[in-house]
């Protein structure tokens, strides 16, 4: 029998796997990453301008640069391979050409400055931010990387314009989804409402039978 170590810092990784006595599994889990955005702040508010901003992203670039490949590419949802009603979507892919269109059609054709605050531990997040700036650049979406020690991050996490925020792997997708999109609920640090939405998931949360 031994210790497990969950989720360690991935610049861990490394020394880990040079311990003759530690074995280093990959498993995977609902863990999840977002660069999110308030849609009720502008220039949040205009959904061309959010949806610039994913297509800017290459996803596997991201996550090689950011945690060494380990993990799934988000799809824009909570919702990850582990849980049981998960449904395969691609990840967007990266179009800096169209993120530039979106921008000149909300009325930004030179373009968009933006604050996004990360916490600096652990340190992937700083790294996924800054990867992040590079690849918003060339779309003309200047992002400057605000970097707060974690106790502060979370004192302010919900009011942040536009944040980094990792969420804790929960065993119903429905959960995270309840949590953080549902109008009002405390944690929804997007600020999203939509009826339709939560008409849904009333009934998903409802239903008995999986299947």
């Amino acid at each position: 029998q031994g210790d497990m170590i969950s989720n360690p810092d991935i610049s861990a990784l490394d020394a880990l796997s040079r311990i003759a006595n530690v074995q280093v599994d990959r498993i995977g889990s609902a863990q999840t990453a977002f660069f999110r955005m308030r849609v009720d702040k502008k220039p949040f508010d205009d959904v061309r301008v959010r949806n610039a901003i994913k297509i800017c992203q290459d996803r596997q670039k991201m996550l090689q640069l950011a945690y060494r490949g380990y993990g799934d590419l988000g799809a824009d949802h909570p919702i990850a391979p582990v849980h049981p009603a998960y449904c395969k979507e691609e990840a967007p892919k990266q179009d800096i050409a169209k993120a530039k269109a979106l921008l000149t059609e909300a009325g930004y054709p030179n373009g968009i400055d933006v604050e996004l605050k990360c916490k600096n531990d652990p340190n992937w997040e700083l790294v996924a931010s800054q990867v992040l700036k590079e690849m918003c650049a060339p779309a003309g979406i200047r992002v400057t990387v605000n970097q707060l020690p974690s106790p502060q991050y979370w004192q302010q996490w919900t009011q942040l314009d536009f944040g980094f925020t990792t969420w804790t792997h929960r065993p119903l997708d429905t959960m995270v989804a309840s949590l953080a999109f549902r109008t009002g609920a405390p944690w929804n640090e997007t600020k999203w409402s939509n009826e339709k939405f939560e008409r849904l998931l009333n009934e998903a949360e409802g239903t008995v039978e999986v299947e």
